[in-house]
């Protein structure tokens, strides 16, 4: 019977290996890239990586990209990445996949609709029609 020691892994466990692998201060969510052999990890410090599972390397960062829940998703192109926060400005943003940058905030006309009662609603998931 093979030894599954090394296999029972705590949520802790998992989350201080990802920090340390990552750089990122907690990974808040995990999305795969549709069409190249890449993961999307948002974390904690306000920055999403793109990385190629063949290198385990970083391909690419997307610095200022503050990401709660599960408020990341892909285009079916691949090309364009939306964030989604929780910040009473601009909660959600469109990202360049090719190039890193960001396109555009989204932010205000959202807002103005979230905000039920006198209280903000926060953007805990975000997604492209498939």
């Amino acid at each position: 019977m093979p030894d599954n020691s090394n296999h029972n892994l705590t949520y802790e466990t998992l989350s201080e290996k990802l920090d340390a692998l990552t750089g990122l201060r907690g990974v808040h969510s995990l999305k795969f890239h549709p069409s190249n052999p890449g993961v999307l990890l948002a974390g904690g410090g306000n920055c999403v990586r793109l990385w190629d599972l063949r290198s385990g390397k970083v391909e690419r960062s997307f610095f200022h990209a503050t990401v709660r829940g599960e408020a990341l998703d892909v285009d079916p192109t691949g090309a364009v990445l939306v964030t989604g926060s929780s910040r009473n400005f601009s909660p959600l943003q469109l990202w360049s996949l090719g190039s890193g940058s960001k396109v555009c905030d989204i932010g205000k006309e959202i807002y103005a609709v979230m905000n039920i009662g006198g209280s903000p609603t926060e953007v805990y998931a975000a997604r492209f029609s498939r």
